[in-house]
């Protein structure tokens, strides 16, 4: 795995935040840093930098785990699904994902909700499984499997609301 470029560029708190993550969201931190450093500095100071990045690593993940495309490199990949190399603006992410009201304005139900938490752990399980089988060691293995925490926490959660 990758180390991140010039870490002190990120507050200690987000510093950490990124040590924490995989391999693929260290890669694309890296490659934002290098290519848009203001961009970065400007997601950074409007809070919005994590988002987006979990937001970027959740696209180039499931486009990784796409069936069929075994064949294409990683960047053939993200040109066929028109992945974006570049960071968004902070005025192009302001809200994106933070507006949880749909297209009439209304407020989503429990039930999408649980929808978007059940597709998040399908995601996460994807990448785990896929880690499983292209683990070149252990230790990247059993780094990726800090998705079953998040798995077992919302299992948790449910089992709480239904008691």
């Amino acid at each position: 795995m990758q180390s991140l470029y010039k870490p002190r560029q990120y507050p200690p708190e987000l510093r950490q935040t990124l040590g924490r993550m995989s391999g693929t969201a260290i890669e694309i931190a890296n490659r934002w840093a290098l290519g848009w450093p203001q961009t970065v500095k400007e997601l950074i100071a409007s809070g919005e930098y994590l988002d987006a990045l979990k937001a970027q690593e959740r696209e180039e993940i499931r486009v990784k785990l796409e069936p069929g495309l075994s064949h294409l490199s990683s960047w053939e990949k993200a040109q066929e699904y028109g992945l974006s190399q570049s960071p968004p603006s902070p005025s192009d992410w302001a809200g994106d994902e933070e507006d949880e009201t749909d297209e009439e304005g209304d407020e989503p139900s429990e039930a999408e909700l649980h929808l978007r938490e059940i597709h998040k752990l399908v995601t996460d399980t994807q990448q785990l499984i896929h880690a499983a089988r292209t683990a070149s060691d252990y230790e990247e293995f059993v780094e990726m499997t800090h998705y079953n925490d998040l798995a077992r926490e919302v299992r948790e959660r449910d089992e709480d609301k239904n008691r």
